[in-house]
């Protein structure tokens, strides 16, 4: 009789409740999981580094969305799955001979500590019976850094150090992050819950929501068609600078506001006597001050 063993890596924390085998540097499991309700994705490869060694972590990637969080302690790992027509009625080898034969797929830890993952298309047009779609999970140290770029693609940051992230379609959620985000979205609503500081944050059509704990830099924060809420403790001190083409205007939620200029649609003054410039435009969406 053959013997079946699993084996199971503990701590193995992730969002998606999918705990996977990190014993080894780069290997392939057919483990299924669902992140979406009915949409199954399959496990194409996990590689793992020491904790110590990421410094930051840049992502450039197509048709993907990624998860990153910085929860590890002595080794920080990264796990790719994929969907697609008909993923999970192929081998592991069929599987990644498709993903091989029309993606550019890098993982990497460079000499700089800088953690590299790319993943494109290496041609322009694939046929919808041999594209994939593909969620990158990360898991790290809470002092790394993030530079985040997709296409077609959604992304949750957590407990990190600083954010620059963009989507050209896509949702951008981030939650406690110590230092700065820059967050940008043609497409999409960017959150932020429990974010130490933000500078420039713009979308083309979505909503705008953060939490910020302080103002380290001058704000910009910009949306065609969407609306803007922007909450800060309520001893901040900063210039306010605020306007909306079709919009409601609301700063009056803190005790030391003075306005130098109101009306409908364009609002200046300060807010505990001044301090760091806080810059919100919207085309059509309604702007909060909290």
């Amino acid at each position: 009789m053959k013997k079946i063993f699993i084996i199971i890596c503990l701590p193995c924390i992730f969002s998606t409740s999918a705990c996977i085998q990190l014993g080894c540097e780069h290997h392939h499991t057919e483990e299924t999981v669902s992140f979406v309700s009915g949409s199954k994705y399959i496990a194409l490869e996990n590689k793992t580094f020491a904790a110590s060694s990421v410094k930051n972590v840049q992502a450039d990637l197509i048709s993907s969305d990624i998860n990153i969080i910085g929860d590890a302690t002595d080794k920080a790992y990264v796990t790719l799955h994929v969907n697609g027509s008909s993923v999970s009625s192929l081998s592991p080898k069929d599987l990644q001979e498709r993903a091989n034969k029309y993606y550019n797929i890098q993982i990497n830890l460079l000499d700089d500590g800088e953690l590299y993952i790319s993943i494109k298309p290496k041609i322009d047009r694939i046929f919808s019976e041999d594209g994939l779609s593909f969620h990158v999970s990360v898991h790290t140290l809470p002092s790394v850094a993030g530079q985040i770029s997709t296409v077609s693609g959604d992304m949750t940051l957590q407990n990190l150090a600083s954010i620059k992230a963009s989507s050209v379609s896509g949702d951008i959620v981030l939650k406690d992050i110590m230092g700065n985000v820059e967050a940008g979205s043609t497409s999409g609503e960017i959150k932020g819950d429990n974010i130490g500081s933000i500078s420039d944050v713009h979308t083309v059509s979505g909503d705008i929501s953060f939490q910020i704990k302080t103002l380290i830099k001058d704000v910009d924060i910009k949306s065609v068609s969407g609306d803007i809420v922007l909450k800060m403790p309520n001893d901040i001190a900063t210039n306010i600078d605020l306007s909306s083409v079709s919009g409601d205007l609301n700063a009056n939620n803190f005790k030391a506001v003075s306005f130098s200029q109101k009306s409908d649609h364009h609002v200046e003054g300060t807010i505990n006597g001044g301090g760091k410039a806080i810059v919100a435009n919207t085309i059509s969406g309604d702007i909060s001050l909290n």
